[in-house]
């Protein structure tokens, strides 16, 4: 029988040793992957107590978690009527410092609701919805890092839908060829920056009111691979608005179910087509406020 050396013994039992610790780490990080957080997204409303008092005093308490290192948070959003903070929505950590929830521009609101997930990635975020007091509505956005609330922006929408991958819908009130109620989507960049992803605004279901031009009114129809050719819109016709970029054109769709464009401009709170104000050549365009 070949003798086997001590020098081979020892290189085998290294080899034995080294893969069980690397086998066990696998299997340690596997684990931890399932076991430490779940992706979830969670919508905390109002109690019907603290509905009616909202304009004075409200409140939503949760728990978010546990994240990617294994924390849960308790999470407070409320409202006081204290001397020095009339009026103003703080949302806390682990009763820690408050911050004072607020637009870009330092106004708040009466609390809505809040949203909140752990991502695909473990990493918890909070959105808490807030209206101006007038049905006109605002988020605001934050994350977590090393235990601590850090704000990631605001938009002058309210936040309707959020998923794990960071991508989400807002709904807005667009003031252009009138006021609609329109849905985009968003995204939550890797350095927490709220960012509007490319595309139209939606205008959401129930919305989309059928206008009727007054004269004549030059417009674009769309053939069967996209492209636009002039097009006019007779006097008494009837076109449904389904989407707009706010600002240079809104998209329709007909009696016949074509599909167009019409170009406007936006300037001092108006829209134009041409020369003319929207209303001037539609009936049925009706402004917020």
């Amino acid at each position: 029988m070949k003798k086997v050396s001590r020098k081979s013994i020892a290189i085998a039992a290294v080899a034995i040793v080294t893969c069980a610790v690397l086998g066990l780490a696998a299997f340690i990080l596997f684990h931890d992957d399932k076991l430490v957080y779940t992706p979830s997204v969670s919508t905390h409303e109002l109690s019907t107590s603290d509905l009616a008092m909202r304009e004075n005093t409200a409140r939503i308490a949760f728990t978010l978690g546990p994240d990617v290192t294994g924390k849960s948070y308790d999470i407070k959003v409320y409202r006081t009527e204290t001397e020095e903070s009339a009026g103003v929505t703080f949302i806390s950590i682990n009763d820690g410092k408050k911050q004072k929830v607020v637009d870009d521009d330092g106004y708040s609101g009466y609390l809505w609701d809040v949203v909140s997930a752990i991502d695909d990635d473990g990493k918890p975020i909070i959105a808490v919805n807030m209206d101006y007091m007038s049905d006109d509505y605002f988020f605001v956005m934050y994350t977590i890092e090393n235990g601590r609330l850090v704000r990631c922006g605001s938009e002058e929408a309210m936040l309707i839908k959020f998923n794990t991958d960071r991508s989400f819908i807002a709904t807005y009130a667009v003031n252009f060829f009138g006021t609609w109620g329109a849905r985009r989507t968003l995204n939550l960049t890797a350095g927490n920056r709220i960012q509007l992803e490319e595309g139209d605004y939606i205008i959401n279901s129930g919305d989309d009111r059928k206008i009727t031009p007054l004269v004549n009114v030059k417009a674009e129809i769309a053939d069967a691979e996209g492209n636009y050719k002039d097009y006019t819109l007779k006097k008494g016709s009837k076109i449904s608005i389904y989407a707009t970029d706010g600002e240079s054109y809104v998209l329709f769709t007909d009696e016949k179910g074509n599909k167009g464009r019409i170009k406007a401009t936006f300037k001092d709170g108006f829209t134009y087509i041409g020369d003319k104000e929207d209303f001037e050549l539609f009936s049925g365009i009706m402004y917020a406020g």
